[in-house]
């Protein structure tokens, strides 16, 4: 007797975006600032915090936007995964994240931040990228815009990506929790050789939050100063950073920040000079240091004994910190 041929099915699934409610505004919404405009009206009225996308097409304009979760009064549900299901079936170019604060801050927590930091990489590796994640504050008009507060890089080159990825592996530890799973930083370091782009080595600097000052330039460049305490000077050197390179630690209680091992950083040194009037005064000089060096003297206050000196020679003048 002959056995009939057992046939196994694989179903085709269906995949597609169903239409819902409609928010309007009194103008065509052309630019994501339009968009935003709408939903900090309809978002400020929610007793719960809700995450939402607005999707944007390649010249950002609005496309749609999604309710991604809906959580409790403290605490929003973000699932990577079902953040970008809108924007990949939308055919987005970008998107735009929003949630709100029933309480009425919309000062981000760590935990907003982290979950931006994962987004903003997932986005680019989609090549969907993260515009901007906004809080709106419940009950009010205010909103907080992290792009424009400079928390977190929001275009990052490719090597940024990578190199965000392996900053996340030394901050965390053994595993690096990304949107898709753990990776072992060894398999990370294996992926990113494979990219075929040269890897360069880096030194990470760390330091206190006391020594970092962020000021914007009078062409309006965010920039930080970070000042080195316990160095054979008369007074503090200090060199100075795009703000963007500059990172809180995941205790909140310190800065890192990463450099070129083989480049040099531009160190800023006020001396004591006895000026032409026969009276005392200050002039800066500007001293280019190795970046491996500057590591060593940005770190040498967390020793017991500074054990770095002057790129300039020893300094046999008597020495008083600060100005």
């Amino acid at each position: 007797m002959r056995m009939e041929q057992m046939m196994y099915p694989l179903q085709e699934v269906w995949i597609r975006l169903e239409e819902g409610r409609v928010l309007y505004s009194g103008e065509r919404m052309t630019s994501p600032e339009q968009a935003v405009d709408v939903m900090q009206r309809e978002m400020s009225r929610y007793d719960r915090e809700v995450v939402c996308i607005v999707n944007l097409n390649n010249a950002k304009q609005p496309i749609n936007f999604n309710i991604v979760s809906v959580g409790t009064l403290g605490v929003s549900i973000v699932d990577v995964a079902n953040v970008l299901k809108s924007s990949i079936l939308s055919n987005a170019g970008a998107f735009i994240m929003l949630h709100n604060h029933p309480g009425g801050d919309p000062t981000p927590s760590g935990a907003d931040l982290e979950v931006t930091k994962r987004l903003i990489l997932a986005g680019n590796l989609m090549e969907i990228p993260c515009v901007d994640h906004i809080i709106i504050a419940g009950g009010r008009k205010e909103i907080y815009s992290m792009r424009e507060h400079n928390d977190l890089e929001f275009t990052p080159e490719f090597d940024q990506v990578m190199k965000g990825a392996a900053d996340m592996v030394a901050e965390q530890g053994a595993a690096y929790q990304t949107p898709f799973g753990d990776i072992d930083p060894a398999a990370l370091a294996v992926a990113m050789a494979d990219t075929g782009r040269e890897k360069k080595e880096e030194v990470t600097l760390k330091f206190g939050k006391g020594l970092c000052q962020f000021f914007t330039s009078k062409k309006g460049t965010e920039l930080a100063r970070i000042r080195i305490p316990d160095t054979p000077f008369e007074s503090w050197p200090s060199f100075v950073v795009p703000a963007k390179f500059v990172h809180e630690n995941r205790y909140g209680k310190g800065y890192w920040m990463k450099l070129p091992a083989d480049g040099k950083t531009e160190l800023s040194i006020s001396r004591r000079v006895t000026l032409e009037d026969g009276s005392e005064g200050w002039q800066e000089k500007r001293i280019p240091v190795d970046n491996k060096q500057l590591k060593d003297m940005v770190e040498a206050y967390k020793k017991e004994a500074p054990a770095v000196s002057s790129p300039e020679g020893p300094d046999e003048r008597p020495k008083e910190r600060g100005r």
